[in-house]
């Protein structure tokens, strides 16, 4: 287990299945139907852990309809972020 941003995410999973094209998509396809905050942003947490796993991998030998997907699920962990988690959140007074 690993805390980071004080969530706590398992990366035992992300080390061995990771490189695999269906790792990054299943985080996606659970985070986009998970309702509940906190394992909504472990999803989000662990998709995108994938997708860096994966992009190393692939390097610059990556198809293309597999490098098109993965910027395009990049885009749905944005628009995840900012429509259901409230991203980038609230300006803090002292950044005002």
């Amino acid at each position: 287990m690993s805390d980071i941003f004080g969530v706590s995410l398992d990366l035992s999973s992300l080390s061995k299945d990771s490189t695999q094209p269906a790792s990054w998509k299943r985080y996606l396809q659970k985070a986009m139907q998970e309702t509940d905050p906190e394992k909504l942003l472990r999803l989000v947490h662990g998709a995108e852990l994938a997708l860096y796993y994966r992009w190393q991998e692939l390097g610059s030998e990556g198809r293309p309809e597999e490098c098109q997907a993965m910027m395009q699920a990049v885009n749905d962990l944005w628009e995840i972020k900012v429509q259901k988690l409230g991203w980038p959140g609230q300006v803090l007074e002292s950044e005002k």
